[in-house]
């Protein structure tokens, strides 16, 4: 981090804000500029010590900076790069927060000039919640951060950016975009698709005084907690996923359709295997 002086977030909100909190809190000599067009929201950043100063928009004050963090939603992220292309320094690096990788680095990857400043980062990080009130300096710590590496990427700009994101306390793991957003589809999106579903599904089968009773215990909350995610945010991550969310809900009806037939069949030697797979897998991934 000894090259970086000054850095640019576009979209001060939970996670761009949480990147300010930390770079403020343990870098204080980093300059960290906000941008975006809520200018109520830049105020509060500014307030909290997210940022030390903020614009209200992309058309200038980005030119010296040494790394700037697109953090908005995934239909932006490509529009907004190029707005600030001929802004950027030769050595100046641009990277992401989205939660895919693919559309954005493969339309940014056709401009040979642009694909030379761009390295799409996706942390695995977040909160259903919404907003820099909702961002806390810590928020990376051991958080997985997924950088994407092509052929052409710069070598120096990419161990620039791992240490920018190390410095914020995160693990990074180096793949292809194509890579990342089918492993994401799996792990991440199916996950908010089945919570969703199901919180859809409660909500359109219990009567009104069936929901006032609230029958339900902990793993209700746990599993639909991710539910309550920003439905513009997670209509981004799904259209622009799209085939890959659909190629594992498919592989999941499958997974559903064997489970609802061996409970038809009173199977209780694979039901029981069906749950202790499950139980398994699930210790392994807490651990």
């Amino acid at each position: 981090m000894e090259d970086v002086k000054k850095i640019g977030i576009i979209g001060v909100g939970l996670l761009g804000g949480a990147i300010g909190l930390c770079i403020k809190e343990k870098y204080p000599h980093i300059l960290v500029i906000g941008v975006g067009r809520n200018e109520n929201n830049l105020k509060n950043a500014l307030k909290l010590n997210a940022i030390d100063n903020y614009i209200a928009n992309y058309d200038h004050g980005l030119e010296d900076c040494d790394i700037i963090i697109i953090a908005t939603p995934i239909s932006t992220i490509t529009k907004i790069f190029f707005n600030i292309l001929p802004q950027l320094k030769p050595q100046a690096i641009v990277t992401d927060v989205g939660s895919t990788k693919n559309l954005i680095c493969s339309e940014i990857a056709k401009n040979d000039q642009a694909k030379q400043f761009f390295i799409g980062s996706h942390p695995m990080a977040g909160s259903e919640k919404n907003g820099i009130e909702a961002s806390t300096p810590d928020l990376y710590l051991n958080a997985i951060v997924v950088v994407i590496e092509n052929s052409y990427t710069n070598k120096k700009k990419l161990n620039t950016l791992i240490s920018f994101w190390k410095a914020l306390g995160a693990n990074i793991i180096l793949m292809s975009a194509e890579q990342h957003d089918r492993i994401v589809a799996q792990t991440s999106h199916l996950p908010h698709v089945l919570a969703s579903s199901l919180a859809y599904f409660l909500s359109n089968n219990l009567s009104e005084n069936e929901k006032k009773i609230k029958l339900f215990g902990k793993g209700l909350l746990d599993t639909t907690r991710i539910a309550e995610g920003d439905p513009n945010i997670w209509l981004d991550i799904i259209i622009s996923n799209k085939n890959n969310i659909l190629e594992s809900i498919n592989v999941f009806k499958n997974a559903l359709n064997y489970f609802e037939n061996i409970i038809q069949l009173d199977n209780k030697k694979e039901i029981t295997e069906y749950l202790n797979q499950g139980r398994q897998y699930r210790k392994q991934i807490t651990i």
